[in-house]
């Protein structure tokens, strides 16, 4: 179980419904011992009425007349739970406990219950509950001619009273019915109060998403309301440490601008000294000066790329202004990367090229494959070909989501190891292989081609290809159509 949510909202239902049973199971035991106190007082009560009746006649009129009076005290009663064929009576001397008690009439009483009646003889009232569920109460009874008795019966009860979990076993409805009432009650408590204590580490969750996607103005604060506990001051802590970090990138941002703005203005009048001297120029001067051009027409590339990439970052909705025929973009830059390879024994092949129709910035776009591209030509050996496609595929993963266009571009090349793979698009970054002039720049046209295509919604990643090579897919949303 790896919700945060669900671990909490079942802890504190089911802690809920323990408590609940416990209570309810309390309430049942009390409830019982109340009713077993009820119960034999009153079928104590009727056996001492009875049997006070009978000892009477038997004193008046002898074993004949407490026949009579036995038999008549016999009759049925439904509203009585007490066994009064099992009834009996017996002569007892409370003098002498130890004397044989005398049976009258009845049933005589069974071993296990034969210590009730010099227990009641003793002290009036004596009761027993066995453990297979028989019962017995035995009364004294004190006649006006100074006779003494004992009367015992058994009993049959409701229910089983020595099973403490007889309610359990043989629940009444209405017991089911409250409980379930209790359960789906406490489910809604603790369900609220699960999503209260889950509901601020969920938007903190989305909001660092967010944070790592490139969305420097995410907040959580004003989401937290008027809450003032520890989830709440962590959702503060994060916007200062997000509002920290937004500062800190914008910085670095506009110094990058900055530097690059102010490198072009010496660079322009070196390339401008630069001419002058081609022109005067004789013998071994020449070549030093060519060199010296090729390495300031590096400089201005690169300083190119840094407001490219400058610019990327601080862009907005302004990049997704115009609609974009990509089929028509990627023909031409397949075109124009042909023309340049097939100098060097290279080719770009075209091997499939759907009609897509995007919103965007075609000169984004454009830059975003031709980097891909010349990046792929580069790597890819003479005699071999890149090859390039673009189809249109449907959402897999969230089906209410627009089609999207795929731009794969794969060399021939030795590939990228595994663990480069994830830092292909970071600025600046090189695979230790590919540190020399000859095999590249300095690391920024896959990283201007990751904030282009994030501009226009879409997401770049790079694997190596099965048959050997890297292989760079561009997935970019299209356009609704227009009905």
């Amino acid at each position: 179980m790896r919700s945060l949510f669900l671990k909490i909202f079942l802890c504190f239902w089911a802690a809920q419904i323990l408590i609940g049973a416990g209570l309810f199971a309390l309430g049942l035991a009390m409830q019982r011992g109340g009713f077993d106190r009820f119960f034999y007082g009153a079928a104590g009560d009727s056996l001492e009425a009875r049997a006070q009746a009978a000892a009477v006649a038997y004193e008046y009129g002898g074993q004949k007349a407490l026949y009579e009076a036995w038999r008549f005290s016999l009759r049925p009663h439904p509203e009585g739970p007490e066994d009064r064929a099992g009834a009996s009576l017996y002569a007892v001397d409370p003098l002498q406990p130890v004397a044989v008690p005398r049976l009258l009439v009845g049933p005589p009483a069974p071993d296990k219950a034969a210590s009730l009646i010099p227990e009641a003889a003793h002290v009036g009232t004596a009761s027993l509950a066995a453990d297979d569920g028989d019962a017995w109460i035995a009364r004294r009874i004190e006649t006006r001619r100074g006779g003494y008795y004992v009367a015992m019966q058994s009993l049959r009860g409701p229910h089983d009273h020595n099973d403490p979990f007889h309610e359990w076993r043989h629940p009444h409805p209405d017991a089911l019915l409250r409980l379930l009432v209790v359960a789906l009650t406490l489910g809604a408590v603790c369900y609220g109060l699960a999503l209260y204590l889950t509901a601020p580490a969920i938007k903190l969750r989305q909001a660092t998403l967010e944070l790592a996607a490139g969305n420097l103005a995410v907040r959580v604060g004003p989401q937290m309301g008027n809450r003032r506990d520890e989830l709440a001051d962590l959702g503060r802590d994060f916007d200062v440490m997000a509002e920290r970090v937004e500062s800190m990138l914008m910085s670095e941002r506009r110094l990058l601008g900055d530097i690059s703005h102010e490198l072009r203005s010496p660079l322009a009048r070196l390339q401008v000294a630069l001419d002058l001297a081609m022109q005067t120029a004789t013998g071994e001067t020449v070549g030093f000066l060519e060199r010296i051009d090729h390495e300031a027409d590096s400089l201005n590339v690169l300083i190119g790329q840094l407001l490219t990439l400058t610019r990327l970052e601080t862009a907005g909705a302004e990049a997704r202004g115009e609609v974009v025929n990509l089929a028509h973009v990627v023909g031409e830059i397949a075109s124009d990367a042909d023309f340049e390879a097939s100098g060097q024994d290279r080719g770009v092949r075209v091997v499939n090229l759907e009609e897509c129709i995007i919103p965007g910035n075609a000169n984004l776009l454009r830059s975003a494959v031709e980097n891909v591209v010349r990046n792929a030509v580069r790597y890819t050996p003479p005699g071999k070909d890149v090859e390039i496609s673009l189809r249109r595929e449907s959402a897999t993963e969230k089906p209410d989501e627009p089609e999207r266009a795929v731009i794969t571009v794969r060399d021939c090349g030795p590939g990228v190891p595994e663990e480069a793979l994830t830092r292909l698009f970071d600025p600046f970054y090189r695979i230790e292989g590919a540190r020399d002039r000859q095999s590249g720049g300095v690391g920024l046209g896959l990283s201007i081609t990751e904030r282009a295509v994030r501009l226009h919604g879409g997401k770049v990643r790079a694997v190596n290809a099965a048959g050997g090579g890297l292989l760079v897919e561009i997935q970019l949303p299209l356009a609704p159509p227009a009905f």
